[in-house]
């Protein structure tokens, strides 16, 4: 229904105004108006005639290319020949001036952002005072406003003035959706107010934060209060964080419920502004320190001088060693899922978190990011990076696959869409006749993730006389996806002379092609090939089908991230048409805008880098996980890869601001740890660096991958993975988990001297509550776990009776100009040594020769730790060659 004193009229198939709670800017409903077809139009208004001279606004949502429309000085309105003068927005953002003069539309001025927009929501206004019409654009994510030229800025300004006198008188005033294409518009907060001589109220509202305090460390749920005062009246209170809008009310004295778990600890701006009816702004800030501590997990442990973390990839036996390893020494393990149950029925106490990747979207966590942004109807390029240069790319892993290749490839019957053969591997090369594309009744199947426009056919066998087939697209489907509609697709060329020859089919995308689910859950843009005369004898058979190699790959994993030109594409819907195309800035070749999206450094194609900015992919993160921790309900939580907090992109040129990746990544895994709980996360911060602290406020705990090289660290080295190491506990409190990796670079996974360096390394820095000790984790995590474990580590060393020290200095025997450092730390049952390789700055580094061995008498008698366990003959000395290490056993 429209609100009270309100009227409306539509034409075409919907198109009419209501009010709906599916999307809205304030926190009631909004105006909302759907339409299946792209003629429909629609047109709501207000029952009282408003002066001709008034200001009009409204928030529009500008996610599609429906043209929403800010109407004044209206006449005629329930019928096909109204009178009025309206603003126009639709995504991108495009705006326009337009006068409807009995039915007739005539574009008055025209204005685009030169920065492609989609998604926030848009403040219109259309100012009329006499002949003069000015319109504003202003985006509320940011709340800058567009100006003249199409760039955005925080200043107050219009965007577009034009002069026209055709249309005088006062009349109606309200909102309209002219006739573009099919879908939903909403739009929200539709004001006016009158532009006549009275005299403008210029004073802006007063406000004041009543609580949190200025400076304020705040943890878990707030109240913020907050009041305003104004010589007229006060018509909005609305509550903003770090530049978000949060929260909307009415009254001069509001409260807003703040959850500060949902941001990152830190500093954090909170700003609460308030409006008046003429527009006016007054605004109070203060800044305010979020720390919430991630609440630490139970982990069982098996002994209680050392913690020990493994992982079991896929190519690890889990054998009768490592299910005895599970019971005596193992606290922490990170399986492939089909280990879940047999870890459970081994250890059922020790925690299993199971491999996740946030940092970039590939494979089916790509695709249900995709089908997540098209049920909220957000835009899918939320979540990623894009190119605005062309990138060259070089990388490839074994979730990366060719742009061009085909995402849903089948074959069945042209009448049901269920239990049809899949051919999508066979698309991509094959010589084995299965890409028959069939006879009457049946239809051939293709499937990409987006929409595109072009297909490669080559042929072990072209089409027979009295054999043809029609290409057809989904428009319409049920609410599981399944086809209800299928359109004919009108080819803009076809060297295949209708399968024919090998060639091309091209074609432009359109408009109301939906996407649909076929032979699978995944929701992708189908084609299909239909055959309509001809039997399966004379139907022509594909050696393969490709899409358009955007990149250039041409099967290699090197290639070019193409650049769109957004100033190119007109109609602002993502496609450059041919005209478009023409038209695009020098070496801007992408034809759609998802061709420039960025892929994650070295991990080929199809592997977008993440963008973590947006609240709405943060929220789909924590859906998506949640879902798949539902799905094995054996897993205790997540191992979230390449969890940094910087994204490795050096100085690549991208549309989208890296500023703050560090804080908005890190406040999504800190979102998704709540949201799992009591499950929990575990974040791997390989190679991190400060933007790494981040990540450890917000998870309760991470692994440092290949952190340990004993055979080929440096005494700096040393202390500089001791320091960060020490740094990263002493963040938060209470302390979070960290489990330390190690890699036997210089050495072997299975070699004495390496097992006991890794070992008198870790009990070096390690803390045992806190730390894991994990055995060459990260360099061979699919094999035996007999490569990624000493028995010396069972061997009960006690508690650590202070920090490490330098315990020995001295010339390099082989080289007298470098330095080398013996360190020692004391435990109740042992004296731990490690020499770490000499060196000095701007002089070099020492070798793991014997030659570099010293001799250092012992304060004492000691028996040597073996890396078998066993314990050897008492010494009173010990001999360490560079990138050694010993465990000495008190007598």
């Amino acid at each position: 229904a429209l609100p009270q004193g309100w009227s409306s009229w539509s034409a075409g198939v919907g198109g009419g105004f209501g009010t709906s709670d599916s999307r809205s800017f304030s926190p009631t409903l909004s105006l909302a108006s759907t339409a299946s077809v792209s003629t429909a139009a629609g047109r709501a208004w207000w029952d009282e005639v408003f002066p001709a001279n008034v200001s009009a606004s409204a928030m529009i949502a500008a996610d599609s290319l429906i043209a929403g429309q800010v109407l004044v000085r209206g006449a005629n309105l329930a019928g096909s020949t109204p009178t009025y003068y309206a603003a126009t927005l639709t995504r991108g953002i495009s705006g326009q001036i337009v006068r409807v003069h009995n039915g007739v539309t005539t574009v008055l001025g025209t204005i685009r952002s030169a920065l492609y927009l989609s998604g926030p929501w848009v403040r219109l206004t259309l100012d009329a005072n006499g002949p003069t019409l000015g319109m504003k654009i202003q985006r509320m994510d940011t709340q800058q406003w567009l100006n003249g030229s199409g760039t955005w800025q925080t200043a107050e300004t219009t965007a577009m003035v034009v002069q026209d006198t055709v249309i005088a008188q006062a009349g109606y005033v309200g909102v309209a959706r002219a006739a573009s294409v099919a879908g939903s518009l909403f739009l929200d907060d539709v004001t006016v107010r009158s532009l006549e001589l009275t005299p403008p109220d210029t004073q802006a509202p007063v406000v004041t934060i009543h609580t949190p305090a200025a400076n304020a460390t705040v943890s878990n749920r707030v109240t913020v209060s907050a009041s305003a005062t104004d010589n007229v009246a006060v018509t909005r209170l609305e509550f903003w964080l770090n530049g978000q809008r949060q929260a909307t009310s009415s009254q001069s004295h509001a409260t807003w419920e703040w959850d500060t778990t949902t941001v990152p600890n830190g500093p954090q701006v909170l700003e609460v502004r308030a409006f008046d009816a003429a527009g006016n702004q007054g605004t109070s800030s203060r800044t305010l320190l979020v720390q919430n501590t991630p609440s630490l997990p139970e982990i069982p442990r098996k002994y209680s001088h050392i913690r020990i973390a493994q992982l079991a990839y896929s190519g690890n036996p889990m054998g009768a060693f490592e299910q005895n390893l599970l019971r005596t020494s193992v606290d922490l393990v990170i399986p492939n899922t089909r280990f879940l149950s047999t870890i459970d029925q081994v250890a059922p106490d020790t925690p299993q978190l199971i491999y996740a990747n946030l940092s970039n979207l590939y494979f089916d966590f790509l695709v249900d990011w995709l089908n997540y942004a098209d049920a909220r109807n957000v835009s899918r390029e939320l979540a990623f990076y894009h190119v605005t240069e062309p990138v060259s790319f070089s990388g490839n892993s074994p979730s990366s696959q060719p742009v061009n290749w085909f995402w849903n490839v089948a074959r069945g019957s042209a009448f049901q869409t269920t239990s049809l053969q899949n051919l999508t591997v066979a698309s991509r090369n094959n010589t084995s006749g299965l890409l028959n594309l069939g006879g009457v009744g049946e239809a051939f199947y293709i499937g990409y993730l987006e929409k595109f426009r072009e297909i490669h056919w080559q042929w072990l066998r072209t089409a027979g006389s009295g054999w043809r087939g029609i290409v057809e697209y989904v428009s319409a489907t049920d609410r599981n996806g399944n086809p209800t509609q299928w359109k004919t697709l009108n080819l803009v060329s076809d060297t295949t002379f209708g399968m024919t020859a090998n060639g091309t089919m091209v074609f432009h995308p359109p408009q109301d092609w939906v996407t649909s689910s076929i032979n699978s859950s995944q929701r992708l843009y189908h084609i299909r090939v239909r055959a309509i005369t001809g039997d399966a004898l004379t139907s022509p058979i594909a050696r393969s089908l490709l899409g358009r190699d955007y990149v250039g790959a041409n099967g290699s994993t090197t290639g070019i991230i193409p650049a769109f030109d957004h100033a190119a594409d007109r109609d602002g819907d993502g496609y450059l048409n041919d005209v478009e195309y023409a038209n695009r800035a020098n070496g801007k070749n992408a034809r759609f805008v998802y061709e420039s999206r960025l892929f994650y450094p070295y991990y080929g194609q199809m592997r977008f880098a993440t963008n973590p900015s947006s609240t709405i992919v943060h929220e789909w993160m924590m859906d998506y996980h949640q879902r798949l921790l539902a799905s094995f309900p054996l897993a205790d939580g997540l191992f979230i890869d390449n969890s940094g907090g910087r994204l490795p992109i050096g100085n690549t040129p991208i549309a989208e601001s890296l500023s703050n990746y560090a804080v908005d990544y890190a406040a999504m895994l800190g979102a998704l740890n709540q949201a799992i709980a009591p499950k929990w996360v575990m974040a791997n911060t390989a190679n991190g660096n400060q933007d790494t602290d981040h990540v450890i406020r917000e998870t309760p705990a991470s692994m440092e991958e290949f952190a340990i090289r004993p055979l080929a660290a440096t005494w700096q080295q040393f202390l500089d993975l001791a320091t960060m190491v020490q740094r990263r506990q002493n963040l938060v409190t209470p302390t979070p988990y960290m489990v330390i990796d190690s890699h036997p670079m210089g050495g072997s996974p299975t070699d004495p001297r390496t097992q006991l360096a890794t070992l008198a390394y870790y009990y070096m820095i390690g803390n045992p509550d806190t730390t894991f000790l994990m055995f060459y984790g990260g360099f061979e995590p699919s094999s035996s776990w007999t490569r990624h474990w000493s028995p010396a580590a069972a061997y009960n060393v006690g508690r650590p009776l202070g920090n490490f020290r330098v315990w020995a200095t001295g010339g390099d025997p082989t080289h007298p100009n470098l330095i080398y450092n013996v360190y020692s730390r004391d435990y109740e049952n042992a004296l731990i040594l490690y020499k770490p390789l000499s060196y000095r700055l701007q002089v070099g580094t020492g070798t793991l020769a014997d030659n570099t061995a010293t001799t250092h008498l012992l304060q004492g008698t000691y028996r040597v730790l073996n890396a078998d366990g066993t314990l050897g003959a008492l010494v009173d000395r010990v001999t360490l060659r560079n990138g050694e290490g010993a465990i000495l056993i008190k007598v």
